[in-house]
């Protein structure tokens, strides 16, 4: 390749765009998985924490001008095989207003992007209530 054709790609605009995406793809990975690690940490910690807060029997404590409280979340949700049981059994008791019912929203846009590969529009019924929303980006693979 000669110099003035290579030094051009180097400092084509494009190239240089292309180079930068890429760099803050790796990034933003490097990043996430900084954040999981963190998170992990932050959990342990906190684990460890409350245990001696117990042992010690404290409720709670200041430390630099923060107070540091223990405190139980719980989380729920219904088991898979039980799931349309317990939302019948909530709908039957006054708890409706919990139950939603929802679609997956990349199953649903791929579903959309199917019926318009194919039959080059959405299904009259309900074309007018699908909202379409087009976001330009690049894919990257391995060359």
């Amino acid at each position: 390749m000669e110099a003035a054709e290579q030094m051009s790609q180097q400092y084509n605009p494009v190239f240089a765009l292309a180079d930068q995406l890429v760099a803050l793809r790796d990034r933003k990975k490097e990043l996430e998985e900084q954040t999981k690690e963190t998170n992990a940490e932050i959990e342990r910690v906190e684990r460890e924490l409350v245990d001696l807060m117990r042992i010690h029997e404290l409720q709670n404590f200041k430390r630099s001008g923060k107070m540091f409280i223990p405190t139980t979340k719980t989380f729920a949700s219904p088991k898979a095989e039980s799931k349309e049981r317990v939302y019948a059994w909530l709908k039957e008791n006054g708890y409706a207003d919990l139950v939603k019912e929802t679609v997956h929203a990349q199953s649903f846009s791929s579903l959309v992007n199917e019926w318009i590969e194919q039959d080059g529009e959405i299904p009259e019924p309900v074309a007018d209530m699908i909202n379409l929303t087009e976001k330009v980006g690049i894919t990257i693979r391995k060359g």
